[in-house]
C-alpha cells in the first residue's frame, strides 16, 4: 500500500492497514495463542464484527455523501 498525502488520507490508511490484519488473523483459522503458558482466545466472532465497524468508518471518510438524505412529501 503506498503512503498517504494528507491527514485523512493517513487516518483512512490506517483503516486498511487493520482491516487487512483482521483478515489475515481470521484467514489463519487461530482461535488461541499461548505464550510462556498463558493462553489467549481470539473470538473470530468480534474481529468479524470489528472489521464490519472498521469498514463503515472507512466509507464514511471517504468524503462521499449521499445525494438526498431527505425527501419531504408532504405540502407543509
Amino acid at each position: 500500500m503506498t503512503q498517504p498525502q494528507n491527514q485523512s488520507s493517513a487516518a483512512q490508511y490506517e483503516l486498511r492497514i487493520r482491516i487487512e490484519e483482521i483478515d489475515r488473523t481470521i484467514d489463519a483459522g487461530v482461535t488461541s495463542v499461548t505464550v510462556d503458558g498463558t493462553t489467549t482466545k481470539i473470538d473470530i466472532q468480534a474481529l468479524k464484527d470489528q472489521r464490519r465497524y472498521l469498514q463503515q468508518q472507512l466509507a464514511a471518510g471517504s468524503g462521499r455523501r449521499p445525494l438526498f438524505t431527505r425527501i419531504k412529501t408532504s405540502g407543509a
